[in-house]
Formats: structure tokens, C-alpha cells, sequence
């Protein structure tokens, strides 16, 4: 039995392997529908930040408050990214807090619809509402991913992801090969093969297999995140899942004043 299916239920397991094929899913089609970054972890939880504030607690992500999720060192790439994404129409930041345009809410909601999300459209100025577990765990999973300060790219995580899902759907772990990865997440083996290459997956573990050394074998590592990420997962398939409160906190750095109107 493998980390992600110790001490859960079969029933647990396979409904904590529906939501990450949910989020995998929708995943997928926001990688697709991109139309800023679609490579960079960082750019991307950025994003999924301010839309889950948005879009769970219908408010506007305070800017201090979203630069406090990231490394010291991260603040002038945050800021650089939220420049960028007001600049292409995506954003508008009002009084230090960070909203999307009507243009990112039509997209999203056309994403989460392909995805299959159920999606509701709510007349009260946010656009519309779908699944708050899932809208609540890609945020999380994503800033856990960057853990330690590192980079993985968006293909590192959607990797991972899959190798989530497999395993708490039941499929054993030394069965995830390179070919069923490269299947469910639509790529090529050449584009997998440049992840293995750059060797930048520290969440990942891949081995040769014992039985066929012409196959290699995906595992979840033993890096701090993975225990993290397993509580996350788990609370997220739970039918009694709820948000965590969101409380706001005071700007304590004057040049993010700079960023706001």
C-alpha cells in the first residue's frame, strides 16, 4: 500500500481519486486555454489565488496579502506578473485589492464547463460559482508545489497530479509507467522525456522497472510537500469539506501601494 492510500478507506480513496481527476481535468483545460503564461507554476498559482478569493469568497484578493503566500524573494516576479496581467486586460487592481475582468470570468467559466465542473451562474456582480472544493484545492496544491522555492513547471505538476490520481484510484503505484502518463495527460514521449531530462521534479521519484528495464516507473517522493498536499486532497473528497476563514491583513509594505490605482 502506498503513502497516499495509508489509513483511508477504499471508499475515501476512490472519492479523493474522483476530485484530483476533476482537478487534473480542469487543469488540463486551463493549460490549453491559456492566454499568458502556460509553463510557469509560479505565474500559474498566482492566478489561481486571486480567482479562488474571487470566486469562493466573492471579494477581491488583497495584494499584500496574496505577496505573503510567496517567498521575500518572489515579491518583484508576483508584482511583475500582476503588472503583466493588467496590462493584457486579465486584471484590475482597485485600492490594493485584485479583481478579474469580465474577460477572465467568461473564460473561466468556459473552462470549468469543458472540464465537466458543475457551474452556476450567479447574478450578483462575480459572474458564477463551481465546485469550491475544487476551486479551493488546485490553489493549494499549486503553492504547495513551490515549497522550498523552487520551480517546478506547470507539465511537473500536471505529472504529478496524474500520478496522484492513479494511486489513490488504486492502481498501484509500480504500474504508473511513462506510457499511461503520456496517454492521460494527452503529450507526446518526447515531451515527457524533456521533464525526465531537467530532472527538476522533486516531488516525483522515477525508476527503472525490476521486470522490464525498457520501462520506467513514476512514484510520489518523500518531499515535505507530499504530506501536505495528502491532507489537502483528503479534505477537499470529504462531504463535510468547508473554506477556511479568511481573515485580511493590513498593507505593511508601502510599494505595494505603487501597484494599485
Amino acid at each position: 500500500m502506498n503513502k497516499s492510500s495509508m489509513g483511508r478507506s477504499r471508499k475515501e480513496r476512490l472519492r479523493a481519486a474522483e476530485v484530483m481527476r476533476k482537478l487534473l481535468d480542469y487543469m488540463l483545460v486551463l493549460r490549453r486555454e491559456s492566454k499568458t503564461s502556460k509553463n510557469s507554476l509560479r505565474s500559474f498559482t498566482v492566478k489561481t489565488s486571486f480567482v479562488e478569493r474571487w470566486l469562493n469568497h466573492r471579494q477581491g484578493y488583497p495584494v499584500a496579502e496574496l505577496l505573503q503566500r510567496f517567498y521575500p524573494s518572489d515579491e518583484l516576479y508576483v508584482l511583475r506578473q500582476l503588472r503583466r496581467f493588467e496590462r493584457a486586460g486579465r486584471i484590475n487592481i482597485v485600492s490594493g485589492r485584485i479583481e478579474p475582468t469580465e474577460a477572465v470570468l467568461a473564460d473561466l467559466m468556459n473552462c470549468a464547463k469543458k472540464a465537466s465542473l458543475s457551474v452556476e451562474a450567479i447574478d450578483d456582480g462575480y459572474g458564477f460559482a463551481y465546485e469550491r472544493n475544487i476551486c479551493w484545492l488546485i490553489s493549494r496544491v499549486c503553492e504547495l508545489s513551490l515549497l522550498k522555492n523552487r520551480e517546478p513547471s506547470m507539465l511537473n505538476q500536471l505529472v504529478e497530479l496524474a500520478v496522484w490520481e492513479a494511486n489513490l484510484g488504486g492502481l498501484s503505484r509500480f504500474q504508473v509507467t511513462s506510457g499511461w502518463i503520456e496517454n492521460r495527460l494527452e503529450i507526446s514521449k518526447s515531451t515527457l522525456s524533456c521533464l525526465l531530462h531537467k530532472g527538476d521534479h522533486p516531488n516525483l521519484v522515477v525508476r527503472v522497472s525490476d521486470a522490464d528495464n525498457r520501462k520506467l516507473l513514476w512514484e510520489l517522493s518523500s518531499d515535505a510537500s507530499i504530506a501536505f498536499k495528502y491532507d489537502a486532497i483528503f479534505w477537499a473528497a470529504n462531504p463535510r469539506f468547508s473554506l477556511e476563514e479568511v481573515r485580511s491583513r493590513p498593507i505593511q509594505n508601502e510599494r505595494i501601494r505603487a501597484v494599485g490605482h
